[in-house]
């Protein structure tokens, strides 16, 4: 099975897969995922779109992959990651009170089970 393209319907369990995980590896892991989910964000701030998406070689607008858009389900995933990670940071920076551990445990907190998904 190619894991880096599978959805969780395709057997991949993201939240076992966190929870097996050692604190260091998460760490670095929720890092590399906040700073790549905001570099994606800039380069979709710095273009219309995706050509080729569709497969008829017509262009398909980012408002159309964004929430509320025709096609938003594609994305969902990232825009909630985003919208979590804005609601986060707005937090840690209007409290400012968080150290580097807590911020990071905060952060975590979206990419955690609920407790009626655990296994």
């Amino acid at each position: 099975m190619n894991t880096r393209n599978a959805p969780a319907e395709a057997g991949i369990d993201v939240q076992r897969l966190v929870r097996c995980l050692p604190e260091s590896t998460k760490n670095e892991l929720l890092e590399k995922l906040i700073v790549g989910m905001r570099a994606v964000e800039d380069t979709m701030a710095e273009s219309k779109g995706i050509y080729g998406l569709h497969l008829n070689g017509s262009g398909a607008e980012w408002c159309e992959l964004m929430n509320g858009g025709r096609f938003c389900e594609w994305l969902e995933p990232f825009n909630d990651g985003i919208i979590r990670i804005d609601e986060v940071t707005d937090e840690f920076y209007s409290a400012n009170t968080q150290t580097e551990p807590e911020m990071l445990e905060r952060m975590e907190q979206f990419l955690r089970p609920n407790d009626q998904d655990q296994v």
